[in-house]
């Protein structure tokens, strides 16, 4: 009869490791912090789970597991010899598997939103996916951004009651929340290192060499 051990937890295994690297100076040299693995460990290994949410009207979508735009416009290399480099921002789709699913239209988050984007890297992203077509030209938080030291109140308050327009924000909202990658790789411009995506999940753990 076979015997089935249960799995090792992660923590006994890298408790184990913090135990190695104490008895050899140099193999701790060369590998990340055993809390940064324990960490990279369990964010990469964690089963995820599409989530369900009801709309206002009363529809239920479940939310597949894609790497959505939005979140692209906040990665870049985790190389440390790529932090200073321009090149390797924004990082740049390669054999990407396009999936749209539909999630709620909120106005609000979507306005929010768009003063911290960087708008070129994300026409970069569209430009490169074919998705030009759904991003404006400019940033709409840019229209209703005021210098405060030489504007007037009345322009301040004119400012706070402008809006975008409905249309553009759901324009957005579908190329930012509702669209995604299931698989493919974000390439770096500066060193050329492939982060793998697959199932929709990124994955940025780096060999021992490059961290």
């Amino acid at each position: 009869m076979a015997i089935t051990y249960p799995p090792v937890p992660t923590t006994l295994a890298v408790t184990a490791a913090t135990n190695r690297y104490s008895s050899n100076r140099k193999l701790f040299l060369a590998l990340p912090d055993p809390a940064e693995i324990h960490l990279r460990t369990r964010l990469l290994t964690r089963k995820a789970k599409p989530r369900t949410y009801n709309d206002p009207d009363n529809k239920t979508f479940v939310d597949p597991i894609t790497m959505k735009l939005l979140t692209t416009n906040f990665l870049t290399c985790a190389i440390k010899t790529c932090k200073t480099s321009s090149a390797s921002y924004p990082l740049h789709f390669r054999d990407a598997q396009l999936e749209q699913n539909p999630a709620t239209f909120n106005p609000s988050f979507v306005k929010n939103m768009l003063p911290r984007l960087d708008w070129d890297a994300l026409s970069t992203t569209a430009a490169e996916l074919g998705l030009s077509a759904m991003l404006p030209d400019h940033n709409p938080a840019d229209d209703i951004m005021v210098d405060t030291e030489g504007a007037t109140e009345a322009e301040k308050e004119a400012a706070k009651d402008k809006e975008v327009d409905e249309e553009t924000l759901k324009k957005l909202h579908t190329l930012l929340m509702e669209t995604g990658v299931v698989e493919g790789k974000l390439v770096c411009g500066n060193c050329g290192f492939e982060y793998p995506i697959k199932e929709g999940v990124g994955n940025f753990l780096l060999p021992p060499h490059l961290v």
